[in-house]
């Protein structure tokens, strides 16, 4: 059955009209994925560097943030989504025990696709908590 002229081509119109979005679902779906894997990443590297410098300043009586983020720094190089260097807060909090705080964010890049870092997510961050058992400080 032969279709009417004024028909030929519709289909290829179709589909070239559906090609855009098409692209945008599936990058943005590795995007989205790029993101979600550094971040469960991060959230390891915070933890593990964060129990590392508990443990460390029980026996040294101080929390060493360098090694705190020489650790996360390391943990996270082989993660390409994470652009380096990666900005960590530490912070000591009393109250009412002594803990010690990291929270750290990483900026997610694009994968080699410019115009989704500008329209997703743009960075990740993680937090972790330890208590501090610091020896106690003389009056």
């Amino acid at each position: 059955m032969r279709r009417p002229r004024r028909e030929r081509g519709a289909v290829a119109v179709e589909f070239a009209l559906c090609i855009p979005a098409l692209c945008i679902i599936i990058f943005g779906g590795l995007y989205l994925a790029r993101a979600v894997h550094a971040r469960a990443r991060l959230v390891d590297a915070v933890g593990v560097a964060t129990r590392a410098a508990t443990i460390r300043a029980a026996t040294e009586g101080t929390v060493d943030e360098t090694r705190l983020r020489q650790v996360i720094n390391a943990r996270m190089a082989d993660v390409p989504a994470c652009a380096i260097p990666i900005t960590i807060e530490p912070r000591t909090v009393n109250d009412p025990l002594p803990r010690l705080e990291v929270k750290a964010t990483c900026r997610v890049t694009g994968g080699g696709v410019p115009f989704l870092s500008t329209l997703s997510i743009a960075s990740v961050s993680a937090t972790a908590a330890m208590p501090l058992d610091l020896p106690p400080v003389p009056n």
